[in-house]
């Protein structure tokens, strides 16, 4: 319900696919289940679109998949990468706002699960290069 998002401040709307989309970094196979579990690591797929910004007509906003890495034993969610590919700029920008999400968190808090909390930070935080302003604050959003 990207609506509700909208009303928390969220920038990005999510989706859990239930198999691996065509769109997806192509770490293990299309069509196989989102969610893998290998001894003391989960690896999952995301789907967010960007909401809260006017684009001009016919351009629809920006969306990714991300394959996030939740780890078992540190406690650290991030984006899962390949090693021999280069990253998009929106790639990019999603990995470094993980990772200075998984440096505030590692400090900060050590009981905290991080997996939810690093979901809902990279939602509400994570901006694109050259990304269009906002049509308003999504506080002001909300009030509307």
């Amino acid at each position: 319900m990207p609506q509700i998002g909208l009303q928390q401040g969220m920038r990005w709307s999510v989706q859990w696919p239930l198999r691996v989309p065509l769109s997806g970094t192509q770490i293990i196979p299309i069509g196989l289940a989102s969610v893998l579990i290998c001894r003391t690591k989960i690896l999952f797929f995301l789907s967010i679109t960007r909401q809260g910004v006017q684009y001009p007509p016919g351009v629809e906003p920006p969306s990714m998949v991300l394959p996030l890495v939740y780890d078992l034993q540190t406690n650290i969610t991030q984006l899962a990468e390949k090693r021999d590919q280069n990253q998009s700029p929106a790639s990019a920008a999603a990995n470094m706002q993980m990772k200075r999400f998984a440096d505030y968190h590692v400090s900060a808090n050590h009981e905290q699960n991080s997996l939810f909390p690093a979901v809902r930070d990279l939602l509400t935080n994570l901006a694109l290069p050259n990304e269009p302003p906002p049509l308003m604050p999504p506080m002001a959003a909300a009030q509307v």
